[in-house]
């Protein structure tokens, strides 16, 4: 594993930092765009409004609201997944999607918009990988479990709690993935080991050795990540290139061994290069949060925007290099995930935009797929920013279209 890491650095370490030629957006396209969202959140917030309480009501309801939302996805060319998708490909996508969010209400009733949106966002990455292999299946547990355990043990590493507990923690998990069935000492390990228990529920240990291996791997990667959080410690910005290659790779690897499908070389370079750009780009998100608690990430290293806006143009150069790599038969697709992680990209940077000239927003405003005003509206208008109680009116609608449909 470690010549293809330091062949991913190596890319990393030679990728132009000029900001690249991109597909632009027309105006007249994201005014469209932006009558497009405001019809759709002025949908939901009129069903919100008008939430039935009598439960043969309720169903009707939600049942006008699950096909107002396949419609959506059929139609809508904002994503446009359906350009690149079959019909009966976008439907099983949506009831997948669905399952997971049953199951995770079932199993993590307490968890919040963001927490969930987590998981899901990890699912959708396998799904994508799936495309990618032209490999087409009904909803995969272990990928569930897998999906989960990030927002699940990612979210125990970055809480305060002390070294010794996270310790303890990382050797709880180490044990189970071993198979040494060790006792949970408390809920949050209990949820842990029921996760990695829907993993070899389809992939069992014997048979799978190379795919538990690397989730040992993941584990000591996640281990490592550890020192990005100790503020006593001294990292370089190789230090910080090496656990952001280490920890985002590995990560996205195990999504592509949960694709029954041989891996071959290529794959690997590609989705550990693919890892290690969403392992970015999630650092780019963070800029503010990471600086006020001393993490050391590639974007902490140095706060000055001339920097920042070069590390940025390198992350776009770098996803294109990646894609243009990787092998598959679904080339449509691939375009249409090039497009995303682009936008993915841009998103970043306006999360973090505090860190950016203003120079350096106007230009990426010409690429964004609605103006820089109304992402910023948009992103205040989602659900983990709203209000507790029309969290949980937003979350009453989710039950009923997932549980009443």
């Amino acid at each position: 594993m470690k010549s293809y890491f330091q062949q991913i650095k190596s890319q990393w370490l030679r990728t132009e930092d000029h900001f690249p030629s991109l597909p632009v957006i027309s105006q007249e396209k994201k005014v469209k765009n932006q009558r497009d969202i405001e019809d759709m959140t002025g949908f939901f917030q009129k069903q919100i409004k008008h939430m039935p309480r009598l439960s043969f009501q309720k169903k009707r309801w939600a049942n006008n609201i699950s096909n107002q939302i396949n419609d959506m996805l059929h139609q809508e060319e904002l994503i446009g997944i359906h350009n690149v998708l079959t019909q009966d490909a976008v439907d099983t996508w949506q009831e997948e999607l669905k399952e997971f969010l049953r199951l995770t209400r079932k199993v993590f009733p307490r968890f919040t918009f963001e927490e969930t949106g987590q998981g899901i966002r990890n699912y959708i990455v396998y799904k994508m990988i799936s495309e990618l292999c032209g490999v087409s299946r009904d909803f995969c547990k272990a990928a569930y479990g897998y999906s989960m355990l990030y927002p699940v043990t990612d979210n125990y590493i970055d809480s305060n709690r002390s070294f010794d507990e996270k310790s303890e923690y990382n050797q709880y998990i180490k044990e189970h993935i071993e198979g040494k069935d060790p006792d949970p000492k408390d809920e949050h390990q209990l949820e842990t080991g029921m996760l990695l228990d829907a993993i070899q529920s389809e992939f069992p240990r014997k048979e799978n050795k190379e795919l538990y291996a690397l989730l040992l791997l993941m584990l000591d990667a996640q281990a490592t990540s550890l020192k990005q959080q100790n503020v006593h410690e001294k990292l370089s910005i190789d230090d910080r290139l090496n656990i952001s290659i280490y920890k985002g790779g590995t990560s996205v690897l195990f999504d592509r061994f949960l694709v029954r499908k041989q891996v071959t070389e290529s794959d690997f370079l590609s989705y550990i290069g693919l890892g290690f750009f969403l392992q970015l780009a999630d650092d780019l998100q963070d800029i503010k949060e990471d600086g006020e608690r001393g993490h050391h990430t590639i974007f902490t290293y140095r706060k000055d925007s001339d920097y920042l806006e070069k590390t940025v143009n390198k992350l776009l150069q770098y996803i294109r290099h990646v894609l243009e790599k990787l092998q598959t038969s679904n080339q449509p697709f691939k375009e249409f995930l090039l497009f995303n992680c682009y936008h993915l990209v841009y998103l970043s940077v306006i999360m973090s935009k505090e860190f950016f000239t203003q120079e350096y927003l106007d230009c990426m405003e010409n690429y964004l797929l609605i103006s820089l005003s109304s992402f910023d509206t948009l992103l205040n208008q989602r659900p983990e920013n709203m209000e507790e109680a029309d969290q949980e009116k937003y979350m009453e609608m989710l039950d009923a279209i997932l549980f009443l449909v």
